[in-house]
């Protein structure tokens, strides 16, 4: 996640969670991550203060 954030440009903005997917799909080439892999990630991201989702927009804290 952090790489998707800083291949963006601005790590500290809100950015739209599909730009996000899209970057790290991107990124796993052939072993795609399915939609519940993306959401326990991101649910323990903001249970750990990583990340904070907002409105379907996430920010790195």
């Amino acid at each position: 996640m952090r790489k998707a954030f800083d291949d963006l440009g601005n790590p500290d903005d809100m950015v739209d969670l599909s730009v996000i997917r899209d970057a790290i799909q991107a990124q796993a080439g052939r072993l795609l991550f399915s939609e519940s892999e993306f959401e326990a990630a991101f649910e323990q991201a903001t249970s750990e203060n990583i990340a904070m989702i907002a409105d379907n927009r996430i920010t790195l804290i």
